[in-house]
């Protein structure tokens, strides 16, 4: 056994280093980008892609949801997590300036304040027949329906041996159930 665990991004790290594959990475949803740091200082991809709408009008659109799931938790419920009300746009525009002041003057990170359906769009433009992504964290919308398209919209762009890596879906006990 191992002395030290290691993290999925170091055994990651390991197989892209044995295939020689520098990876094209992308996150979708990112809040304040300490996971996309980490993925950027351990895979060290050629490209990190970072999308997240960072808006209140995404969250209308959990509400509305949430209001025809009772397995849904009300979003009230994240403000402490969030810094603030989901609600409010100030919250979602401090979370996106902290992601930039994070990233700041690294060339190699793109950020992307869009939907992941819009983000998709601008990711299509960056992957040719040459270039698919190697890494695709998806950790936007956690309803069991909006990870479920991202991750039909996003396999399309992953290369023979891309990993599409889930992160959790249905805030609530009921809709872990």
């Amino acid at each position: 056994t191992c002395a030290l665990p290691i993290s999925l991004y170091q055994a990651l790290k390991v197989v892209f280093d044995y295939l020689g594959i520098k990876p094209l990475a992308a996150e979708l949803g990112v809040l304040r980008g300490e996971n996309a740091q980490s993925l950027h200082s351990i895979l060290t991809p050629s490209e990190l892609y970072l999308i997240d709408a960072w808006s209140v009008s995404t969250q209308l659109e959990y509400v509305d949801q949430s209001a025809r799931r009772s397995w849904m938790n009300d979003v009230s419920v994240y403000a402490d997590y969030y810094g603030g009300s989901l609600l409010d746009q100030q919250t979602h525009d401090s979370l996106y300036a902290a992601t930039v002041a994070r990233f700041a003057g690294l060339s190699d990170v793109h950020i992307i304040r869009d939907t992941t359906t819009g983000g998709l769009t601008a990711l299509r433009r960056v992957v040719d027949s040459n270039r698919l992504f190697d890494y695709i964290y998806i950790d936007a919308n956690h309803t069991y329906e909006a990870v479920l398209d991202d991750m039909m919209m996003y396999s399309a762009l992953l290369s023979a041996v891309g990993v599409l890596q889930l992160n959790d879906c249905c805030h609530s006990p009921d809709g872990d159930r």
